[in-house]
């Protein structure tokens, strides 16, 4: 990629190109140049690389890295003590940035990374960094060896936590990495004992990942020390990605001068402020860390609370109906019934029939061992492809067959059509935590069931052969 075409303000998507354009058409101070770009309206971690194109002096700390902790699987903290000694970092605030530079065979690469340390620690900064398989500089602090020699600007960022506020309650949503400032913020709480009215937090992850577990850690020491301090860990492998109803039961229970704070990625951070307007909170009372604050008229685009069905819903719904019509009403395909009656394609197709479930069975083993993010994707292969579960048993007999057969296909068939009965499809339903637990319990015992059915059908195929 040409330098110019690097993207300097990500918040906003604006590259260097634009940037230098503004400065050659008379942009010459840092104002004039974020009125005219837009850039840095958003997180401000941009700020210090607008200030070096505009040919202001910018203040960089040598730095060393002596201490790295893992905290989950490609997550991890930096400590970074000051070359000098003597050297006091400057005070930061819960939600601050700062640049950090690195030489990388021979070129200097920059990043802004949220301070995870309190902000009375002087004498060192923390910062966590969840490594990026295209992120250059993510890929080449995880693989060096400590001591690692960086550069790191000031705090950057007007946007923070304003935790000496303490007479209105706060309520923060945190999604993945964006807990960082969060942990910052709790770790200022804690030390300076700060009491709140009321101190929630909603965290939404991918999976049991041990960055929850490191979380925990932090929240566990500002409820010892904070009253009405409370915290939520959203699994949204499991429970789904926050929605609409999940946040306006949390508004519904908070006073009106509550502050929403919104630490995450943009995504997340526009979707949280979407729904919080939609539930009569103010806009002033709203600050996302990473994004742009949205006007109401852009936010109050409704943000449904309704069940809409997903596209896998429809296929299985339609080939179940399909394969219920055809047995009940004797419409059968004359050439594919006298092809199942021949040896070869019955064995080939029932080998078919156990390898489709085998699939279907590795993604709750799978999970079970372990969780991350790409099992989000995993998790929708296993949706779509159970859609098709009616097709693939009406190519291998389009009979329900008798005795441990009839169980066989009924069982075969209830567990596909409980399934498309999900989260999903019917939130409102599965909110009940013993709704939820008693569905996935039956789906666990059909599965279990008919896979000891396929077994034994084998066996016999085999044995009458």
């Amino acid at each position: 990629m040409h330098d110019d075409d690097l993207t300097l303000c990500h918040c906003m998507g604006i590259t260097k190109s634009t940037i230098q354009n503004a400065i050659d058409a008379g942009s010459s101070t840092f104002s004039e140049l974020v009125d005219k770009t837009q850039a840095s309206t958003g997180c401000g971690s941009c700020a210090i690389k607008l200030h070096e194109m505009l040919g202001d002096k910018v203040e960089w700390t040598a730095v060393r890295v002596k201490k790295s902790h893992s905290i989950a699987q490609d997550i991890k903290s930096f400590r970074l003590l000051a070359c000098d000694k003597s050297y006091q970092f400057p005070k930061h605030q819960a939600g601050h940035h700062i640049l950090v530079k690195a030489n990388i065979d021979g070129q200097w690469v920059a990043r802004p990374y949220a301070i995870s340390s309190m902000r009375s620690e002087l004498n060192y900064r923390e910062i966590t960094i969840k490594r990026k398989p295209d992120g250059v500089l993510t890929e080449w602090l995880f693989s060096q060896k400590l001591p690692i020699d960086l550069l790191v600007s000031d705090p950057q960022g007007d946007k923070f936590f304003n935790i000496e506020n303490n007479a209105r309650p706060i309520i923060c949503f945190a999604g993945g990495i964006g807990i960082t400032p969060v942990i910052s913020a709790c770790r200022s709480i804690y030390k300076e004992k700060l009491k709140y009215d009321r101190f929630h937090i909603d965290f939404s992850m991918v999976g049991r990942a041990k960055f929850s577990k490191q979380a925990q850690i932090e929240f566990k020491k500002l409820i010892t020390n904070t009253e009405e301090f409370s915290v939520n860990l959203r699994n949204t492998a499991v429970e789904g990605n926050i929605c609409f109803k999940d946040v306006k039961q949390i508004v519904n229970k908070a006073r009106l001068d509550t502050l929403y704070y919104i630490s995450g990625p943009v995504g997340y951070e526009l979707h949280v402020q979407k729904c919080l307007l939609n539930a009569n909170v103010k806009e002033h009372n709203i600050y996302p860390l990473t994004s742009k604050n949205l006007s109401d008229k852009v936010a109050h685009s409704k943000v449904s609370a309704q069940n809409s069905f997903n596209l896998y819903c429809y296929i299985g719904i339609f080939l179940f109906l399909s394969y219920v019509i055809q047995e009940s009403f004797n419409l059968k395909i004359p050439a594919l019934e006298a092809l199942q009656l021949q040896e070869y394609y019955k064995r080939w197709t029932g080998y078919g029939l156990l390898a489709f479930f085998s699939f279907q069975w590795s993604y709750p083993l799978v999970r079970l061992i372990r969780e991350n993010k790409g099992f989000l994707a995993y998790q929708k292969i296993h949706k779509m492809s159970g859609a098709f579960a009616p097709a693939i048993l009406y190519l291998h007999s389009t009979k329900i067959g008798y005795a441990y057969l009839l169980v066989l296909s009924l069982a075969y068939l209830i567990n596909f059509l409980l399934p498309l009965c999900n989260r999903d499809n019917f939130q409102a339903i599965f909110e009940n935590q013993k709704v939820y637990k008693t569905w996935l319990g039956v789906h666990v015992f059909l599965s279990v069931m008919v896979t000891s059915l396929m077994l034994y059908h084998v066996f016999i195929a085999f044995s009458y052969s």
